[in-house]
């Protein structure tokens, strides 16, 4: 009898120790793929930020236009519509699935937060559409002498939905344009 008891006890202590065991394992599968997955919104992020960039550098070139103060990717004005600035460069160079218009949350998901977990309402100005690799994506060009920005949620609608992970900000330098250098010389007639 007492042989028995002391089977029953030694199973109880297997099973707890499986059970902590597998708690364990569990946890740390849990953030090795937590982990994954913020790396690959990171790269996904910059991959995608450098992808415009060298689009907006060779712009000039691929509009054949003198300077980038003439291409798509400028204006001097706050447009009301985006669709012949930024909606046409993501169009034509980046590549859409689909056009979500200005400033439109159809693209984005509804549920956003911020880093502490408070409801977060980003910023949508610009073109707003879902590009071919699935990243939902407004963008503003220069406007005078604001740079290029954009927001972009690197998964669409899919979570987890919070700025700084899956949905993030960026702004490309500003171009300048350069100073015309005007020399006028003035005669200058001395009287004695």
């Amino acid at each position: 009898m007492l042989t028995m008891k002391k089977n029953a006890l030694t199973s109880t202590y297997i099973v707890l120790i499986l059970g902590i065991i597998l708690i364990i394992v569990s946890l740390f599968i849990i953030n090795v793929v937590k982990k994954y997955q913020e790396k690959s919104f990171e790269t996904e992020y910059k991959n995608e930020v450098q992808k415009i960039s060298n689009m907006v550098d060779n712009l000039t070139l691929a509009e054949n236009q003198d300077s980038f103060f003439y291409t798509t990717m400028y204006t001097e004005i706050r447009p009301s519509n985006y669709a012949q600035t930024s909606g046409y460069f993501l169009e034509k160079y980046i590549g859409i699935n689909r056009v979500c218009g200005n400033s439109d949350y159809e693209c984005f998901s509804s549920n956003y937060k911020d880093e502490k977990k408070k409801p977060y309402i980003p910023d949508l100005e610009g073109a707003c559409a879902v590009l071919k690799n699935g990243i939902s994506i407004c963008l503003k060009p220069q406007i005078n002498e604001e740079p290029i920005q954009g927001i972009m949620d690197i998964n669409g609608k899919f979570g987890p939905n919070t700025l700084g992970k899956d949905l993030r900000t960026f702004e490309l330098d500003k171009r300048t344009k350069p100073v015309e250098e005007v020399v006028e010389q003035d005669e200058v007639i001395i009287i004695d």
